[in-house]
């Protein structure tokens, strides 16, 4: 033999390693057991996620040797992580969807209170309070000397003004809720947001220092959703555990770091709301339920307000033009009917306290003529005009509910997939529990079976010529 010698020596297995692989595998499928118990007692938890143990074998040897080989096989099993079962593309599917009918929510729930604001059709309706002021001109008409007549006239004609009056002001007392509540909600998502900021550094220290962070993961992606219902943010995730969240193109959250939203109200009576970014200087765009409310205040309350008063200038310019070419029982020029005040249009003062003053007659000369009540009771304009108003605000109310009712419809087969592929299934709960536990039935036995040898070994040998 040669100084240097070319025989390989094997590496010696020592018998107590059956206790380390025994071990591992009760350690290894205990960790399990109780990451499925976990999963069984958050069934009902909202945005839980269901974990699994990741399990990995332990190699015999880890480095080569020049010299020697490893006889032996594997040294057990180890749980190498928990891993949450998500899909991120589905929780991201998730959050535009629930977006999208959480704007499309509010904008139905807008439409339906101002549908209501009108209350049409009814007894006590703009509609009815306008066909009843034109019926009473007509009663005047066929009786032109009567003051019960021209009472009626009067007061329908106050019935009138007062529920363009009401109708109005209604709308003037939601949008300026919608107004405050803008407000409201951008203090929300920049508590929101500041939150998701934390959480991003707890995960991240977590991942760095090899905890589990599902739980915390679990907090911060209900906030996510909570953020995607408000404003229709987005958000993207990034290996290191950071998630970022964006409005449009903006980051609201960069990792450890959160942006702040502010509210801008213009000067009364317009009071145009809008949302920006103070610390950039620039407009945000905001979605979901902060975009739709947006919408309301500054567009969909206006357009009815304005239509409203459409209404209403339209009714006072014709019956006016008429009432003032007509003459009253003295025989003196009419007078403007309705005139504005700072709430809205009402009847001439002077005519509800002398009904007398309403001008009927066509002619000086025949102040007994119902000539001008009879022309003022076919005017339909105003009539006609309101009822395109209210049949438009009808179809813009069916339009929506319809909307809303095909976006649920997505929204709730996304959510049904998305805990399809994370979600707590009792049934796969209990069998993996089942495979669980005879996994650890397993290496105990094996525990078992090696003590026994071991026993052999150390109080069975070893004892010739005692």
């Amino acid at each position: 033999m040669g100084f240097f010698s070319t025989k390989r020596y094997e590496s010696t297995v020592s018998d107590f390693s059956g206790l380390g692989i025994g071990l591992s595998g009760l350690q290894a499928h205990r960790r399990a057991l109780d990451v499925a118990g976990h999963n069984l007692a958050n069934v009902n938890t909202a945005g839980y996620t269901r974990q699994r143990v990741n399990l990995s074998a332990i190699d015999g040897s880890s480095s080569s040797r020049m010299y020697a080989t490893w006889p032996g096989g594997g040294q057990g099993v180890r749980a190498s992580g928990i891993e949450r079962l998500n899909d991120r593309f589905l929780d991201t599917r998730s959050m535009q969807e629930h977006g999208a009918q959480a704007g499309l929510a509010r904008s139905q729930s807008a439409l339906s209170r101002i549908e209501l604001s009108f209350d049409e059709p009814s007894d006590n309706g703009i509609s009815k309070q306008i066909g009843d002021f034109l019926a009473a001109w007509d009663d005047l008409a066929n009786h032109p000397e009567d003051r019960a007549a021209r009472v009626a006239v009067v007061n329908s004609g106050k019935a009138v003004a007062a529920g363009i009056r009401v109708a109005d002001a209604s709308l003037r007392s939601l949008r300026a809720s919608h107004v405050s509540e803008v407000g409201a909600v951008v203090n929300d998502v920049n508590q929101i947001a500041t939150q998701i900021a934390t959480l991003n550094g707890q995960i991240q220290t977590a991942k760095a220092t090899g905890d589990d962070a599902s739980d915390l993961a679990d907090h911060r992606d209900l906030l996510l959703h909570t953020l995607a219902e408000k404003l229709g943010a987005t958000a993207t995730s990034n290996a290191d555990g950071i998630t970022d969240v964006f409005v449009g193109s903006v980051p609201l959250v960069q990792g450890t770091n959160a942006q702040r939203l502010a509210v801008d109200v213009g000067s009364p009576p317009e009071q145009t709301v809008s949302v920006r970014w103070p610390d950039l200087g620039i407009a945000a765009t905001p979605g979901g339920d902060l975009g739709a409310i947006a919408k309301v205040a500054n567009e969909i309350i206006p357009r009815y307000r304005t239509q409203l008063a459409d209404v209403a200038n339209k009714l006072q310019t014709e019956v006016n033009n008429a009432h003032q070419s007509g003459f009253d029982l003295r025989g003196n020029a009419g007078t403007a009917f309705f005139v504005t005040g700072p709430d809205g249009i009402d009847v001439a003062s002077t005519l509800s306290t002398d009904p007398s003053l309403l001008a009927a007659a066509n002619s000086s000369t025949t102040p007994r003529d119902g000539s001008i009540a009879a022309k003022i009771a076919g005017l339909t304009s105003g009539q006609s005009t309101y009822r395109d108003f209210v049949v438009g605000l009808g179809s813009e109310v069916g339009l929506a509910n319809r909307q809303l009712d095909t976006q649920s419809a997505i929204t709730d087969q996304v959510d049904k997939a998305r805990n399809a592929a994370s979600g707590v299934n009792i049934d796969e709960e209990m069998t993996n529990m089942v495979a669980i536990q005879h996994a650890y039935a397993a290496a105990a036995r094996f525990l078992t079976a090696v003590d026994q040898s071991l026993d052999t070994l150390i109080n069975g040998t070893g004892r010739v010529g005692r």
